[in-house]
């Protein structure tokens, strides 16, 4: 995935990729880049047109997203109400500072 990322940030931002680009905005990104698996992406997008294959993957998105919403409301439907469980007291969480919020950019 974060190959996949790294590609379509080059592509997105309007240049077109390289294995040498796609190699520095991994390490950019604090990600040791794998020669094998940037190989295994160019060699997957040869001939291929990148835009086509995010509008074809929107599309899968969207259909996706409408049976699974419709699917939650029938499953919580089955269950019984929970209202009649004892409301636990949330304790109000401390403030984190925002500089360190424990996962990297290409985690």
């Amino acid at each position: 995935m974060k190959y996949l990322a790294a590609y379509a940030l080059i592509k997105l931002g309007g240049a077109e990729p390289t294995k040498d680009k796609v190699k520095a905005v991994l390490v950019a990104g604090g990600v040791t880049p794998d020669v094998a698996r940037i190989d295994e992406l160019f060699t997957n997008f040869s001939g291929k047109d990148f835009n086509g294959i995010v509008e074809k993957g929107k599309g899968k998105l969207v259909a996706g997203a409408g049976s699974s919403a419709a699917a939650a409301p029938a499953a919580a439907a089955g269950k019984p109400a929970a209202a009649a469980a004892p409301a636990k007291k949330e304790e109000p969480k401390k403030e984190e500072e925002d500089e360190e919020m424990g996962f990297g950019l290409f985690d």
